[in-house]
This record gives C-alpha cells, sequence and structure tokens, in this order.
C-alpha cells in the first residue's frame, strides 16, 4: 500500500507480478522462494481492496468481503490440483499471474 500511494497503483502493480513471477515459477520445490514469490504477488491485494472500495464507496466492509472470499476461491484449487511437471506448474503460475494483471490493469484507472 504505500508503496502503491508512493509510485502509483498501476507500477506497483507491474513490479510486484513481474519481481515475483520468477519465483513463484521457480519455487515449486523450495518454499522459501515460493513465499517470496507469494509476498510479492500479495502486494496486489490492497491495491484490489482499493479498487472495489471506489467501485462501491458506501459498502468499504463489503468490499473487503469480496477480496476475503476470492482469496479462498483462489486458493482453493491448490488442494485439490497439483502440478506433476514443473511445465504444468510454469502455465499454471504464468496463466493465473497474466489473468491477475489484466484485471488489475484494467480495473485501475490511467494517472493511479
Amino acid at each position: 500500500g504505500v508503496l502503491a500511494d508512493r509510485i502509483g497503483y498501476r507500477k506497483t502493480t507491474v513490479i510486484s507480478l513481474l519481481v515475483g513471477l520468477p519465483f513463484l515459477l521457480c519455487g515449486n520445490k523450495l518454499m522459501w522462494v515460493s513465499l517470496v514469490g507469494v509476498g510479492l504477488f500479495s502486494m496486489t491485494m490492497s491495491l484490489t481492496v482499493a479498487v472495489l472500495v471506489s467501485r462501491f464507496p458506501k459498502m468499504p466492509c463489503f468490499s473487503f468481503g469480496i477480496t476475503t472470499v476470492a482469496l479462498f476461491l483462489g486458493t482453493a484449487p491448490a488442494f485439490l490440483v497439483r502440478p506433476t511437471s514443473m511445465v504444468a506448474h510454469i502455465v499454471i503460475v504464468s496463466v493465473l499471474s497474466i489473468a491477475a494483471f489484466f484485471a488489475l490493469w484494467h480495473c485501475i484507472k490511467k494517472g493511479s
């Protein structure tokens, strides 16, 4: 949140997802590498809440609730699907990261 306030929401989204992606891709076997990637990826969570609060200004708690449910739904497949190869892991992480990037990029106003 602090970084987004200083350099802007869009730049923070780009930086956190691009820097976090290699850690997520290479963290299939090393937990600490994966945790760094998850931490960087999670930097977009405050941006998601800010976007939702701007869309629902009279319901800030609802906005937080939506992100909580989305976070749960986003992690639920990890308990059901385990990639068996590094290629499958890379494809899954890449597709989800790119989808998150474009969703945030589309929702965040220019100049933010």
